[in-house]
């Protein structure tokens, strides 16, 4: 160790083990940059995962609402959710035309999604369906729910049931109307 005319320690001493502190704090900052990015890209991944469920959910709903699936179109909407990992948080039918809200749990948070689904109108934004109450963004889904017969004859047919040209129409497919 080398002293200095007044007995101090010279410079080279006192920065002896510096670069282990600096290079640890340069570790754990990028680790902790890491582990947010993480983060971040699962709540989106969910979030895509949600409306996608909403979407679901709704269609589900004004095929049963038309009569094209068996049963109620909220319960329709629920099982459709659950399938795809979420639950339906809110589910209102008015005219064949179903509206969604569907939760999603992500770690430690719930990520939510909004979908309108219904038969196809002249003028798809008459649905006013932008943004919910709660401010969640909703995704408009106009549905082709025509019924048509099967070209087998009735005698070949094991039960005669009325199917879907298209579930959902070519020409207005899920619009999204969200900024995201």
């Amino acid at each position: 160790m080398r002293r200095t005319a007044d007995g101090d320690r010279g410079s080279a001493a006192v920065d002896r083990g510096s670069a282990t502190v600096v290079m640890v704090g340069v570790v754990t900052a990028t680790m902790l940059l890491a582990a947010a990015l993480l983060a971040a890209a699962g709540t989106r991944v969910a979030l895509v995962r949600s409306q996608g469920a909403a979407d679901a959910a709704a269609v589900a709903g004004a095929a049963a609402a038309v009569g094209l699936v068996r049963g109620e179109p909220c319960v329709a909407a629920d099982h459709a959710a659950r399938g795809n990992g979420a639950r339906v948080s809110s589910c209102d039918v008015a005219d064949a035309v179903v509206r969604v809200r569907v939760r999603l749990r992500a770690g430690l948070v719930d990520v939510e999604a909004a979908a309108l689904a219904g038969p196809p109108t002249a003028d798809a934004s008459t649905h006013d369906a932008d943004i919910d109450p709660a401010g969640i963004p909703v995704t408009v889904c106009m549905v082709c729910l025509s019924a048509r017969r099967s070209s087998m004859s009735r005698s070949t047919r094991t039960r005669p049931r009325p199917r879907a040209d298209s579930t959902i129409d070519q020409g207005v497919t899920c619009q999204a109307r969200r900024s995201s």
